[in-house]
Order: C-alpha cells, then sequence, then structure tokens
C-alpha cells in the first residue's frame, strides 16, 4: 500500500504532498520497516526546505524548522539532518541572520534538552572566541625593514593594534550582522590600512606575513570546527 501511494505522488512533481502527509508515511513506514516508505518520506520533506515558505508558517507545505528536523533525525535516526539543523540554529544567533531568533521552548522540546544544552554551549563558545579575536590583535610578524629599525617596528605594531580594534569589533560583534571568522582575512585585507608611502604606519609586507601568520594559527577555522563538534555530540546523543 505504501509502495503504491509513494509511487502515485511520484508521478504528481507538480503537485507535492503536504508535510503532513509526509510525516504520517515516514512514521507508519519506519514502523513496518519499509525502507523505501522512509526513504521516500525523507526525500520529499527535504524538498520542502527548497519551497518558497519559511520554516513555522502556516501552509500544507511549509518547510520544517531546525529544531523539528532534529526531533525527525532523533525519532527516526536521520543522521545527514543533524549537521545542517544544528548549524542553523546556530547561524540564527550570528552572522547571516537578517532578525535574530531565539530558541523556543517548542524547540527545546522538539530536539531534546541535552541537544539545547550542547547547542547553546556551542554558542557560547562561538562567541568567546569572537570577543577574544575582537579584541586581542595578533602580534605583526614585521618584515626585514622593520625588523632593522625598532622604531619603525613600534609604529608599525601600535598602528596594527590601533586599526584592528577600530575594525575587528564592529564587524565581528555588531548585533545585527556579524560577519563569519571565516572571513576574517578577507577583513583584514580590505579594512587595515597601510602606509601609502612606507614612511609610517603598517608596511605591506608586514601586512602580508602578518595574514599568514593568521592563517597559521587557524582562528578563521574556530567557528566551524565548534559547529562540527556541536554537531557531532548532538548526533551521538541521539544514538
Amino acid at each position: 500500500m505504501l509502495t503504491g501511494i509513494c509511487n502515485s505522488h511520484s508521478r504528481l512533481p507538480t503537485d507535492p504532498p503536504s508535510r503532513q502527509y509526509l510525516l504520517g508515511v515516514l512514521d507508519i513506514s519506519h514502523r513496518y520497516e519499509v525502507v523505501t516508505g522512509v526513504g521516500w518520506a525523507i526525500y520529499h520533506l527535504e524538498r520542502l526546505n527548497d519551497m518558497d515558505s519559511p520554516p513555522d508558517t502556516p501552509g500544507s507545505h511549509a518547510a520544517l524548522s531546525p529544531a523539528h528536523r532534529l526531533h525527525i533525525a532523533r525519532r527516526y535516526q536521520v543522521e545527514s539532518w543533524v549537521k545542517p539543523a544544528v548549524f542553523e540554529i546556530v547561524d540564527r544567533f550570528s552572522p547571516d541572520a537578517k532578525q535574530i531568533r531565539f530558541i523556543t521552548d517548542d524547540d527545546c522540546n522538539l530536539m531534546g534538552y541535552y541537544a539545547f544544552g550542547l547547542i547553546t554551549k556551542g554558542i557560547e563558545s562561538i562567541n568567546a572566541e569572537r570577543l577574544m579575536i575582537s579584541f586581542t590583535p595578533p602580534q605583526v610578524r614585521h618584515c626585514v625593514r622593520c625588523i632593522e629599525d625598532g622604531r619603525r617596528s613600534e609604529r608599525c605594531s601600535r598602528e596594527w593594534v590601533k586599526q584592528w580594534l577600530n575594525v575587528m569589533p564592529c564587524y565581528l560583534l555588531r548585533p545585527d550582522r556579524r560577519e563569519p571568522l571565516h572571513s576574517l582575512i578577507s577583513l583584514i585585507r580590505w579594512h587595515i590600512r597601510v602606509s601609502p608611502d612606507g614612511s609610517d604606519g603598517i608596511l605591506q609586507e608586514c601586512k602580508e606575513h602578518t595574514i599568514l601568520a593568521v592563517e597559521e594559527l587557524g582562528i578563521c577555522q574556530a567557528e566551524e570546527q565548534i559547529k562540527e563538534l556541536v554537531a557531532t555530540k548532538v548526533w551521538e546523543s541521539y544514538l
């Protein structure tokens, strides 16, 4: 019966099945171990995320919220949904969110309170990384010209710290639209200015050497690494 239902809808691509219908097929298929039915329902539920309706809005074809996707991942062991859902929840508090959305009680009930704890700890860790990077400029890696002139290296270092503290908090900590940490190198290239004639301020060679040092430190990947770790722990808690 389930196979017939799935096949009937597969012949009607312009009339996709509703979310409630798909959730029903998923539940029955999982209960009776109908692998094809589970796969069919998962496939079409994923397609809902590509439709125009945002998550949690009324309508039969509304996309699933990230917390609801975590609920399904836990209940039906859909590992591939965990990482994107965790990333989306974390990112609602940082880089590209046009409007910050907080985790609701319903979200906690759906994803589970242990997963909620893991995610909030991840958000705290990311915020701590952002604060540290914003107000702790990396040490300048001076070029030969600066090294040979002690006064010049001091001026270069002072200007580097001054510009860093003027620029980075504005982009990494602003509440409405914070830049992701992986864009740190681009921020340095675009917003840390060098001395036009090389007589004062930061030398271009020092800037390039310091960019290499920042890349070697790996701080640009800190945010993604934390989210990856949180997603892994959430999935492990669902097993």
